[in-house]
């Protein structure tokens, strides 16, 4: 089996689990109201299948202008080039099957980490506050 074909069926194989549906946003700009309000603009770059995990069972706690936060290791995963990822950007769980209270979650991409030989794209996140 070549290289090109294994990724290929690895591909393959890695989709179905991406049971998940998301919506992935950008900021792209901003626009000012007559009244001084400033609002960012944002672009859609995704919206399709995805799946979220842990990829820690360790979590660690953390101490920051005298807030105090616990840190776990997740990852997003989509299909291979389904956009091109940048730091900062916006992953929003739109449906969760086997997880509903994921629904209206929001995550922000931390790393848009790259591999050559990847059967998913999977990016670092945290999950943004509401």
């Amino acid at each position: 089996m070549s290289l090109g074909s294994a990724l290929a069926r690895g591909r393959r194989r890695a989709e179905p689990l991406m049971t998940a549906t998301v919506k992935v946003t950008r900021v792209t700009g901003q626009t000012t109201s007559a009244t001084g309000v400033v609002t960012p603009t944002k672009s859609t770059l995704y919206t399709g299948k995805a799946y979220r995990q842990s990829y820690n069972s360790q979590s660690s706690t953390r101490e920051s202008a005298g807030h105090t936060f616990t840190v776990q290791g997740v990852v997003a995963s989509f299909p291979v080039g389904a956009f091109k990822p940048q730091v900062g950007d916006v992953v929003e769980w739109v449906t969760v099957p086997q997880d509903p209270d994921l629904e209206g979650t929001k995550d922000r991409i931390v790393t848009a980490f790259h591999k050559s030989r990847a059967t998913a794209m999977r990016l670092p996140v945290e999950e943004l506050s509401n």
